[in-house]
């Protein structure tokens, strides 16, 4: 359980769609405990909407074109299909310019938030560099740890939770280079390790003189200040 879940939301919303979420470590996936998740998707569709989509140079701006039209189209392709499938778009879910108004054409995207996905849909098993939230809830702490996992990514995972246990189980068996535990998930300090990862996010070499590190996973591991949550 936690304390604030306003202020965990607010930092959800930023480490999801700053820069539009084409940042490397962005949160791509959100996995929540079932007893909050109904009232965290309320938390998060009202900071959503508070975003503020404009041209790039203007100070205010949070939302801003995406680099890619086919990253547009892959969106637009992962959230259909994810959809057809029975997920539940909350919020956003289109294109649309740069003062939010509906089209069919560019490179904006509206900050969109996606419930009741599943595991396998695109959403959460492929890198999403894009302004799109998907959120799938959990029962048991294992079944928290085994989404994480399901992946074959492992760049960054972080954790917010009270629960000293279900700390300490999650950052020996997450499959991430570096974990943040209570704190904003794009954090970075001045003393953290070179972004290293796991899976299809190592930075390793096959063979060579470099075969060792196939060998070797290192995990960075940061304790936030908000411990009290």
């Amino acid at each position: 359980t936690v304390k604030d879940l306003a202020a965990i939301a607010d930092l959800i919303v930023k480490a999801r769609f700053t820069a539009s979420g084409q940042i490397c470590i962005s949160l791509k996936r959100l996995i929540v405990q079932e007893d909050i998740y109904a009232e965290l998707l309320e938390l998060l569709k009202e900071n959503i909407a508070k975003l503020k989509l404009g041209l790039p140079g203007e100070a205010e701006t949070q939302i801003v074109p995406l680099a890619h039209a086919d990253t547009v189209r892959y969106l637009m392709f992962a959230i259909t299909e994810a959809v057809n499938a029975g997920a539940r778009i909350i919020c956003g879910g289109h294109r649309v310019d740069y003062q939010g108004r509906r089209v069919h054409t560019g490179l904006y995207f509206q900050p969109t938030l996606i419930a009741e996905v599943t595991a396998d849909m695109a959403v959460m098993q492929n890198e999403i560099l894009g302004p799109v939230l998907p959120v799938i809830a959990y029962k048991t702490q294992e079944e928290a740890i085994a989404l994480v996992n399901n992946s074959r990514f492992g760049l960054r995972a972080s954790l917010w939770s009270n629960d000293q246990n279900f700390i300490q189980n999650f950052i020996e068996e997450t499959l991430a280079g570096s974990i943040i535990i209570n704190d904003f998930h794009l954090w970075l300090g001045g003393d953290v390790m070179h972004l290293g990862g796991f899976k299809q996010s190592s930075g390793t070499n096959n063979g060579g003189k470099y075969f060792i590190n196939e060998l070797l996973a290192s995990k960075y591991i940061a304790y936030g200040q908000r411990r009290n949550i």
